[in-house]
């Protein structure tokens, strides 16, 4: 469902998800960047805990697997930035997997997380 923007058009309207119309208040694209960087604060700190002494005579490779993870960790990060501008609210990442991959999806994924 779309909802209608100020002027009763569907243009330029945020989608409605849930019952609950986004658009309301934005986070910046910048902010949100910065806010995961600083999520993944923690793990990577316990990444820099443990993994030497879990490489043990692998530490040559140990440059090429942290470059790949960050590498990896960009498409999820960009999928999340499109979805954000398109859905917000409080369903937070049920109604991300609910937009992308429907409602059984979204559930299972909720129930991995519970």
């Amino acid at each position: 469902m779309a909802a209608a923007g100020p002027d009763g058009s569907a243009a330029g309207a945020a989608q409605q998800v849930g019952g609950v119309s986004s658009g309301q208040h934005q986070v910046s694209p910048w902010l949100f960047l910065w806010l995961t960087v600083a999520a993944t604060g923690g793990p990577l700190a316990l990444a820099a805990l443990y993994v030497p002494g879990v490489l043990g005579d692998a530490r040559g490779a140990a440059g090429l697997v942290a470059i790949l993870g960050a590498v990896l960790f960009v498409p999820p990060l960009l999928i999340w930035l499109r979805y954000s501008s398109e859905i917000t609210g409080p369903g937070g990442l049920y109604w991300f997997v609910e937009a992308g991959a429907g409602r059984v999806a979204a559930r299972v994924q909720g129930a991995l997380w519970v």
